[in-house]
């Protein structure tokens, strides 16, 4: 009886919340915007060996007709900061690279605000050149010495 009197209570005030909710229509939903990814390729991986220290990174989308709003090149990781030039484009160039190894992605943005990501690794190893320094300007007593097709061509 006690639950039946609460029923008695409780049911009318539930039929008048729902009776005072407006209808709304939800307006559909695009799948494409929804089932369709943003696809960003980076590119392969790159080595290259110093002295060069600056890389081309080549990125595109793979659905370009979906409307790219547009490409943004950023630094992930690495032994010193890069100098990104066109950071903007699908095409960007690294510069001021330093032994070690670096990530760059690439994000594509499309016109829906959809975006996609890739990355690329830089792998800079050190020079197949030493430079030796034989002279020290300090050396008051230094003297150049060269030859020239077998003849003596000091100073």
């Amino acid at each position: 009886m006690k639950y039946f009197r609460l029923s008695l209570i409780i049911a009318p005030l539930v039929f008048a919340m729902l009776g005072s909710c407006k209808k709304t229509s939800v307006p559909p939903i695009s799948t494409k915007s929804v089932s369709q990814k943003v696809l960003a390729q980076a590119g392969a991986d790159v080595t290259i060996t110093l002295p060069q220290d600056s890389v081309q990174l080549t990125g595109k989308s793979g659905n370009a007709a979906d409307g790219i709003a547009g490409y943004l090149w950023s630094q992930i990781s690495g032994p010193a900061e890069a100098f990104l030039i066109n950071e903007a484009s699908a095409s960007a160039k690294a510069r001021h690279l330093v032994e070690g190894k670096y990530q760059f992605q690439f994000m594509v943005i499309n016109k829906d605000g959809l975006t996609g990501v890739d990355t690329v690794e830089v792998t800079v190893k050190p020079s197949d050149v030493t430079t030796l320094d034989l002279s020290p300007t300090n050396n008051p007593y230094e003297t150049n010495i060269g030859l020239y097709n077998g003849t003596d061509a000091s100073n």
